[in-house]
Order: C-alpha cells, then structure tokens, then sequence
C-alpha cells in the first residue's frame, strides 16, 4: 500500500492527481477487503442462525445466541406528507399545524463521497491543483 503518498503529497513530491491516484488504489484494496471479511461474517451468521433456529437460544461464554421475531417499522413518504399538510392547510388550518408540529429536522454531516465514473467520463478527470 502507498498511504505514504498523502506525505509525498504535503511535502510536494506528489502531484495531487498521484497522491489521489495511489489513494484510491489503496482504499480499493481496503474496501476489497472489507466486501470479502463482510462476506465472511454473513456466512457464520447464516450458520449461527441456521443452529440456534434448530436448537434454540443458547449461551456460549460471554454471548447469547437467539432468533428475534420480526417486527413492523412505520415510516411515512416526508414529501407526501408535507404535500398534505399543504393541502390541507387551505382547508383545515388546525389539523395542518397539528401535523407540521409533528416534523422533526436534524442535520446530517457531508462528507467525502467518492464514485465510480462511467468510462465516457473517466477521461475528464479535474486538475492537477495542488
């Protein structure tokens, strides 16, 4: 792995298109990785899970192996939703405020995000800046 570019880069000995090049290379292998010990997990889990189905709910040192039941989860269409309120707003002004009162907002942090490009683009890869 080459994280020793982000250095090479600080002290300028890497351009940032190179430093970005061997970073990307090196979070692909570590995502590979990742994929591959996520694959792994799911396995033993479908066999833990195939085992306490058959026997029931055990505990094995300091852990406890058990099958909970599946549970119903309410969620609502926010624009739908605030459609309505809107709507209603002409009509049943009270019953509108009642509901809008109900919406809870909180932020959410950006971040780095970084995407696969579709090779028509892959050519149009941004500057060298430094």
């Amino acid at each position: 792995m080459t994280r020793a570019a982000f250095a090479d880069w600080q002290a300028g000995a890497l351009s940032a298109r190179q430093a970005l090049h061997a970073l990307l290379a090196d979070l692909g292998e570590v995502e590979n990785e990742i994929a591959r010990l996520e694959d792994e997990r799911a396995a033993l889990r479908d066999q833990i899970a195939q085992i306490v189905a058959h026997e029931g709910d055990m505990v094995i040192g300091d852990r406890r192996a058990l099958i909970t039941a599946p549970t119903v989860v309410a969620s609502y269409d926010r624009q739908a939703l605030d459609d309505l309120v809107a709507r209603l707003a002409a009509t049943h002004p009270d019953v509108a405020r009642q509901i809008a009162a109900c919406r809870r907002e909180s932020m959410r942090a950006g971040g780095l995000r970084i995407e696969r490009v579709r090779p028509a683009h892959a050519s149009r890869g941004g500057d060298d800046r430094a």
